[in-house]
């Protein structure tokens, strides 16, 4: 199936939304980038207003990718709220464009957690190997791809198994995380409709002295809130984002900002102080200011 998505003048980077961070299943193969989004194997290139849509597999249609990628959001508007000093103006002009992504929670959160202290390129890899061992075949004219495994599926994976797949002391993470959510202890449904300090203290709770995701932590809440479940106000932190508070917002979190690792609360304070300073699409002001992190610092 092909289709075409007109943006009709909104503003849209496919190159700066897929090469953000946020998601680690696309790949840019000359002007295409390919990924697997639902169970579907997905082409898309842009040419100036218009998105070339190809699935290969699968059943996503306009509607659905036009919702993953946001295009349902005034963007304009949204960059104008958090537009509040030189460093992420300059920011904003330089990869316009970028929104964040509208990505299915479970695949967000497996992806955040084995991104704990690993790099893109690593992150990557772990979740293809998780996906060719644990995953659903499916078939393109590109050879076998695999779906993202579910909760079920990884529930009943052996952490020595999840080992050998390189993805290291995470195993244990995975393993807990999915019995959790495969066994109805936790459901990503109960978050949409609170607040994001509510949705945060849900997803870290604990249940008799135990947490209920354990190997999530603030910074892995924030993502899985941004990336997924429109909680843009979230303002996850990592080294990459500490540098550019350190480099561009000393002033404002300077009685905050320590050397060395930052401790739960220090995150705490510093994501709020951010997320009062940038208002409602902080979020959006973080990924913005992580691209130009990664870029300059």
């Amino acid at each position: 199936m092909e289709f075409t998505i007109n943006l009709s003048g909104r503003p849209f980077n496919l190159d700066y939304t897929l090469n953000s961070g946020q998601v680690f299943r696309w790949q840019k193969r000359g002007q295409e980038w390919e990924g697997i989004v639902l169970d579907s194997f997905v082409k898309i290139r842009q040419e100036a207003d218009l998105l070339f849509c190809k699935v290969e597999s699968g059943e996503v249609n306009s509607s659905y990718i036009s919702r993953y990628l946001r295009l349902d959001e005034d963007l304009s508007f949204i960059l104008g709220n958090i537009a509040r000093d030189e460093t992420i103006v300059g920011a904003i002009r330089r990869f316009y464009g970028l929104r964040l992504i509208r990505q299915d929670p479970w695949e967000c959160l497996i992806s955040f957690i084995l991104a704990t202290n690993a790099n893109i390129q690593r992150i990557s890899k772990m979740i293809d190997s998780l996906c060719k061992r644990y995953g659903k075949p499916l078939q393109t004219l590109e050879g076998e791809k695999n779906s993202f495994p579910t909760p079920e599926t990884l529930s009943n994976a052996k952490e020595e198994e999840l080992r050998k797949l390189g993805l290291g002391y995470r195993a244990r993470y995975i393993v807990s995380v999915s019995k959790s959510i495969a066994s109805g202890i936790f459901s990503f449904e109960e978050l949409t409709e609170m607040s994001y300090l509510d949705a945060r203290d849900s997803i870290l709770r604990e249940f008799e002295r135990k947490k209920i995701l354990p190997g999530v932590g603030n910074k892995v809440a924030d993502c899985v809130l941004l990336f997924s479940l429109g909680k843009d106000e979230a303002f996850p932190i990592d080294v990459w984002i500490l540098k550019a508070i350190k480099a561009y917002y000393q002033d404002i979190c300077k009685d905050v900002i320590q050397s060395g690792k930052l401790s739960n609360k220090q995150y705490i304070k510093l994501s709020d102080i951010m997320r009062k300073y940038f208002g409602k699409y902080a979020g959006y002001a973080q990924q913005y200011l992580y691209v130009l992190s990664r870029s300059e610092l």
